[in-house]
């Protein structure tokens, strides 16, 4: 699976077309003046719910999984994505598109779930300003 990358402006003006897309199970990833910052993908179902879509329920189990090691991972990892995959972590990277680029590639077309450890960065969005 590719990921589509889009900027924030092209987010803003096609979001209904990208969010029917990320429904049917495309992911995007969302950029701002070159960098990561958000990711648009399937949706996430509340916990005990099935959709009846075995591979967005493997990612929902991936997505659990993390969630789970959440506060257990070893500090080396904080502020790194790291990808889960058969509830394991399978690799790391400081940003995320290369880090799914990495997996997706290496891995096939089985799902898994990337997050970031640690707290989030902050995205101010104030128009007429970057903050770098």
């Amino acid at each position: 699976m590719a990921t589509n990358s889009v900027g924030v402006r092209e987010l803003k003006n096609q979001a209904p077309r990208l969010v029917q897309r990320a429904e049917r199970g495309e992911e995007f990833v969302i950029t701002r003046h070159g960098k990561v910052a958000a990711v648009l993908g399937p949706p996430v179902l509340a916990p005990g719910k099935t959709s009846g879509r075995p591979r967005l329920e493997e990612w929902e189990s991936e997505r659990r999984a993390f969630e789970r090691f959440r506060a257990r991972f070893p500090a080396r990892l904080r502020g790194r994505f790291v990808a889960i995959r058969g509830g394991l972590v399978i690799d790391s990277d400081r940003e995320a598109s290369v880090l799914f680029e990495r997996v997706a590639r290496s891995k096939g077309r089985r799902p898994f779930f990337i997050g970031r450890v640690g707290d989030a960065e902050p995205i101010v969005d104030m128009p007429g300003f970057s903050i770098e």
